[in-house]
């Protein structure tokens, strides 16, 4: 056998070397572009049972391998005496639950077993106890410490009663506590087996006609499939409502936009739910009966065949037989073949003798004929649903974690206070998000006729960054600071942004900052308190929005 002689090849390799060097080019611009700019398709179907949640699932309190939680120094200061405990609590599997009062010192005293029912639900519960003299702590504590069963508990909260005796627990009346039902889905289509890809092309409107047949809407649910290749920039979808005219193949637009949620295709993912598809919260009243278009614009995003959102929905123009799929080319609005897959989630407060009750209000008897109410604003979007009324643009930024509104024209929120019980006092404290915002005026009454404003004190705060005046959601943050934005003014959100400053630097200054903190004492019997948070026109400074922060209700009732 002839033996290869080696030396022929790197002499071979050596001569064609500029060959061989394009090859490898060649070869490494192929890998590079492979993996930056290939198109990357992440289907409703890939992301089911969570595989593609970015939130950390809920952590429980109780487990296997921790079987005790510690309410650390709830009782710090209190006197001996009765008390109510409230908290919600669930778990995966069937179990007990030892509560006990504790102190630092290891010292125990067990108030009850509690049972705790296989639930996906948060369940609530109420427990009356006397605490004696040298407790500061309370103890859940698992009965089984080898059982697999994880335990949730949350919203842990004690009151001093204002009873003297164990008989008189009998007497007392059942806490109320406001709790809004989210998880009603009011409309919908449920085919999913269509795509429509028409989000890959430059300035396209995507969205769907429904006929609203309830006067809420607090969030809507699509299947969506997502086109991207691994930068695919910040710039953003608009997801917006507006009330439409449809008539068989015509379709309009009326008025402005109501509401619209804004996001990228990386931003996207703190929408995704469990089984894959994506909740955007979109709170609005609306007109039963009349029509109106959920769509989404992406007219300042750079699409392409790499870069788009892909829709799912019916083919079949018969699926959702109240509305259709629509699209939006060159400023023309038309109805497409098909429906999206949607469903429209409505809000349903908690009604205790015909009246809403505000979400996490608490109305609790606290014996011999007295009582107390409580309420305050999460800092979470379900805080939007709390409001009786809102003008338009009323909406939530997540990054203030407030409701806000724009300073224009009547612009206003309000609220409306149903205790249940006759009111001997009532406190509102609250205070403005900071300085730079417009000032606040806050009035109340007890008829909706007769209007006090509310009084306020001020202290100063130091301005130093101009971005203190933009709207909530125009803060300079990595979603919204592209460069490179399209044209947008035929969006189909229209003119609902507020006008900012032109991000000029400042030299800092001193503004003050509103408190409120007012009693409110009804001369005649009342059980609801109106409040209305508007603007102050007098205000001449910079700021576009108005929003309130830590506002908190609460009242003494008379319970006889």
């Amino acid at each position: 056998m002839k033996k290869w002689d080696y030396r022929k090849l790197v002499g071979f390799v050596e001569k064609e070397k500029r060959i061989f060097f394009a090859l490898g080019f060649l070869v490494l611009a192929f890998t590079v572009n492979y993996v930056l700019y290939a198109n990357h398709k992440k289907t409703t179907e890939s992301c089911t049972e969570g595989k593609c949640l970015i939130a950390l699932p809920e952590k429980p309190q109780l487990t296997k391998e921790s079987g005790y939680y510690y309410v650390d120094d709830i009782f710090k200061d209190q006197p001996s005496g009765f008390y109510r405990l409230t908290f919600q609590g669930k778990s995966d599997q069937a179990e007990q639950v030892l509560l006990k009062l504790n102190t630092y010192s290891e010292k125990e005293n067990q108030l009850e077993t509690l049972t705790f029912e296989p639930s996906s639900k948060l369940q609530k519960q109420e427990i009356f106890f006397f605490l004696p003299d040298g407790f500061d702590s309370l103890l859940f504590q698992k009965e089984n410490s080898n059982s697999s069963g994880n335990i949730f508990i949350q919203g842990v909260g004690i009151t001093k009663l204002n009873i003297t005796d164990k008989s008189e627990l009998a007497l007392l009346k059942k806490t109320v506590l406001g709790e809004t039902d989210m998880d009603t889905v009011k409309i919908s289509q449920l085919v999913s087996d269509y795509s429509f890809p028409w989000l890959k092309e430059n300035k396209i409107v995507l969205g769907q006609i429904f006929q609203a047949d309830e006067s809420v809407i607090s969030a809507v649910e699509f299947k969506i499939d997502i086109n991207k290749n691994l930068n695919p920039g910040s710039r953003q979808y608009v997801l917006s409502l507006r009330e439409a005219k449809y008539s068989g193949d015509k379709v309009s637009l009326v008025g402005p936009t109501i509401v619209d949620v804004t996001f990228s295709m990386n931003s996207i993912e703190k929408y995704r739910q469990v089984d894959g598809s994506f909740l955007f919260p979109i709170y609005a009243t609306l007109e039963k009966g009349k029509y109106y278009l959920l769509g989404v614009d992406n007219s300042k995003v750079g699409v392409s065949n790499q870069n788009f959102l892909e829709f799912r929905g019916a083919k079949d123009d018969n699926s959702y037989p109240n509305g259709s799929a629509v699209m939006r080319r060159y400023k023309e609005l038309y109805k497409i073949d098909g429906d999206l897959y949607f469903k429209i989630h409505g809000a349903n407060l908690l009604v205790e003798n015909g009246e809403k009750i505000l979400n996490g209000a608490k109305i609790e008897y606290l014996g011999k004929g007295t009582g107390k109410y409580s309420y305050a604003t999460k800092g979470k979007f379900i805080d939007l649903l709390d409001l009786e009324t809102a003008s338009p643009g009323t909406e939530f930024s997540d990054n203030d974690k407030v409701v806000y509104a724009l300073a224009k024209d009547d612009a206003s929120f309000s609220y409306a206070v149903n205790t249940l019980y006759p009111i001997s006092k009532m406190n509102f404290s609250a205070t403005q998000i900071k300085a730079g915002w417009k000032k606040v005026k806050i009035s109340y009454s007890l008829d909706k006729n007769n209007w006090l404003d509310l009084p306020f004190s001020e202290k100063s705060e130091v301005v130093i960054n101009p971005a203190d005046n933009l709207a909530p959601d125009q803060s300079l943050t990595a979603d919204s600071t592209d460069a490179d934005t399209a044209d947008s003014s035929d969006a189909m959100a229209g003119d609902s942004s507020a006008d900012v400053s032109d991000g000029t630097a400042e030299e800092s200054v001193q503004e003050t900052v509103q408190t409120f903190d007012a009693d409110i004492i009804p001369t005649k019997e009342v059980k609801t308190v109106y409040f209305k948070v508007t603007y102050d026109p007098s205000d001449m400074s910079k700021g576009k929005s108005f929003a309130l922060k830590n506002l908190k209700i609460t009242a003494d009732l008379k319970m006889k």
